[in-house]
């Protein structure tokens, strides 16, 4: 998985911190720091579904292989607090074309600050 964690991942700071293939779950989690942050002093949107969004990418080309974001949706619950935030992702329907995964994110509290589904559409089948 080395081969997937540079250029955007790296530069925002997405950490992989496990990846299960028997339960099809992969956690990743990021630092909060200023360039995380919005103007409200809040952590950015855009940095939320970023990590939402590699750790779903990262669990798809594991078990499936090389696939691109096809659609996503994500809800916003409450602002992320704390030092990091964790994604927790599956994988909810493994298709031959087209998968579907949902990722729950967590703040330091444990507390679930958004949730996003994403489609996915595989390249190598």
């Amino acid at each position: 998985m080395e081969e997937l964690m540079k250029g955007f991942i790296l530069n925002n700071n997405y950490k992989l911190v496990s990846i299960d293939r028997d339960n099809e779950i992969c956690i990743m989690d990021a630092k909060i720091d200023e360039s995380s942050l919005n103007p409200s002093g809040i952590v950015h949107g855009g940095y939320m579904f970023g990590l939402a969004d590699t750790a779903a990418g990262v669990l798809a080309h594991n078990l499936i292989g090389p696939s691109v974001t096809l659609n996503s949706t994500i809800d916003y619950f409450h602002p992320a607090k704390g030092k990091r935030i964790e994604a927790v992702a599956e994988i909810i329907k493994k298709g031959s074309k087209v998968s579907v995964f949902e990722v729950c994110i967590y703040d330091d509290n444990e507390i679930l600050v958004s949730r996003c589904n994403i489609t996915y559409y595989h390249l190598t089948k």
